[in-house]
């Protein structure tokens, strides 16, 4: 009787031994970040959404009240950018970097009433540098710069959108883009 419960007893430990090694190794594939840690308390407007890749798809339909805003004169270059940005996130190249996930898009005000938009993503755990810098080159964009920061490398993209050219800044850190 004692050996059923002993055998009993190490097979249970063995079986909570696998299972706890299991959940180890989904840990290190996905790191659990949040997106709103890198967005800073001064934020004027936030908003946040799961599925980057079609919200940005909806804003750029002209369907809706968004629609309706793109006809303004004063959304035009706010609207074209988003139309750029919408185009490059839904290129097969980048949707095996970027994954379903939490994001965040905050405005800042800085200079007096212009706003300032950040992003922030999660992305997998094994996207790194040379997976970002291997995307923008498959997305159509080659002529990139790379610098570190704060020990962090940046990358620096400049866009062309309606005969304005504007940089738009890449950084990897803990999980987020």
């Amino acid at each position: 009787m004692r050996k059923k419960i002993a055998v009993s007893v190490i097979l249970l430990l063995v079986s909570g031994l696998i299972i706890l090694t299991y959940f180890i190794y989904q840990g290190r594939k996905t790191l659990l970040t949040d997106p709103y840690k890198a967005i800073s308390p001064d934020a004027c407007i936030v908003i946040e959404t799961v599925d980057i890749q079609n919200f940005f798809k909806t804003l750029a339909s002209g369907k809706g009240i968004f629609g309706e805003l793109a006809g303004i004169p004063e959304f035009k270059t706010f609207f074209s950018k988003i139309t750029f940005i919408s185009d490059r996130l839904n290129n097969p190249e980048l949707n095996k970097t970027l994954h379903p996930g939490p994001a965040v898009i905050s405005f800042h005000q800085v200079s007096g009433k212009k706003l300032q938009p950040f992003f922030s993503m999660t992305v997998p755990a094994e996207t790194g540098f040379r997976q970002i810098r291997e995307s923008l080159r498959l997305t159509g964009f080659s002529d990139f710069n790379e610098t570190r920061q704060d020990g962090m490398h940046v990358f620096m993209v400049p866009c062309e959108i309606n005969n304005t050219v504007d940089t738009l800044y890449l950084t990897v850190k803990s999980g987020m883009l």
